[in-house]
């Protein structure tokens, strides 16, 4: 029997079979899951605007005043863009989970632990250009609360079962990463009060009217909002920190954190009288005598648990 066209015919299937399997595609490796998320880098370009890892969580405290939540984490503190070097170097700061006001301590909020005569009426009731009452006027109660010295904003705190919170905890919450402002890294003139065209202070001023002179009711701009859902972290008012103004690296435990000393305090955020992009940017550094009043510094309380 001749076998010579049987083996023919099986080695030329053998050949088309594999110049067949040569056309299908391979299959694709399937990416690598990751936990761990990018690290921000120290310097962000203009056109980027990071976006917050998670949903903001918003709780109240037994007054009913909302807080938001601050998770635990590692973050870089500073900023190499601005024009003092007090906000250098950049580095790396260790947090613990915590809470912190929502919006700025308002009138209202202050009054009330005025009337309980836990805390002391600010310093002035209306501001220097004015000659209508801001502080006990009910038009003014859902605005931020001014003229309060820095023991008098600790005291406040204290009675609601908070404290002041540290610039540190301040930056994360304003900021999140290493952006510029709350909001991204962009100026935007709708997401903040500033010293704008109707500002009366200043004889250089931000090219728009945010429809203010002076102080707005807190929450006026929710373009403004925090990666953690906090409003008015630029702009509105400065506010109190508990930190002692001291060079950096960070360090809670260097003395800064001391509630006894009679030294400056750090306050941060800018405020309706701030006339620069870069005094409002949230690694900005302000101080205070913390026996002083004054028309553009108000505070928000924060805690390691809601009061």
């Amino acid at each position: 029997m001749n076998r010579t066209p049987l083996v023919v015919i099986l080695l030329f299937s053998f050949l088309l079979t594999a110049c067949n399997l040569s056309t299908i595609p391979l299959s694709t490796a399937i990416p690598t899951l990751t936990n761990t998320l990018p690290v921000p880098t120290e310097t962000l370009l203009p056109a980027q605007t990071p976006k917050p890892a998670f949903e903001p969580l918003e709780t109240r405290d037994a007054a009913g005043i909302p807080m938001m939540f601050i998770p635990e984490s590692v973050f870089k503190l500073g900023d190499t863009n601005l024009q003092n070097d007090d906000k250098q170097p950049i580095h790396e700061v260790s947090l613990p989970t915590f809470y912190i006001d929502k919006y700025e301590v308002t009138n209202v909020q202050y009054q009330a632990c005025v009337n309980a005569g836990i805390c002391r009426p600010p310093d002035n009731s209306s501001f220097a250009e004015q000659t209508e009452v801001y502080f006990g006027n009910p038009v003014y109660d859902n605005y931020p609360v001014v003229f309060v010295n820095w023991y008098n904003a600790q005291t406040f705190c204290q009675w609601r079962g908070a404290r002041l919170p540290s610039e540190a905890e301040w930056e994360k919450a304003a900021r999140g990463d290493t952006r510029l402002y709350p909001w991204g890294n962009t100026f935007n003139s709708s997401s903040i009060n500033g010293c704008d065209q109707n500002c009366p202070r200043w004889d250089v001023k931000l090219d728009w009217d945010d429809g203010y002179a002076y102080t707005a009711p807190v929450g006026s701009f929710p373009n403004g909002l925090s990666p953690y859902g906090l409003e008015d972290m630029a702009g509105n008012v400065s506010e109190w920190t508990s930190s002692l103004l001291i060079n950096y690296p960070y360090n809670s435990a260097d003395g800064r954190e001391d509630p006894q000393s009679p030294d400056n305090r750090v306050i941060r955020g800018g405020s309706w009288e701030s006339p620069t992009d870069y005094s409002l940017r949230s690694a900005n550094r302000g101080w205070a005598t913390p026996i002083g009043g004054y028309d553009m510094v108000g505070f928000r309380c924060a805690g390691n648990t809601v009061p």
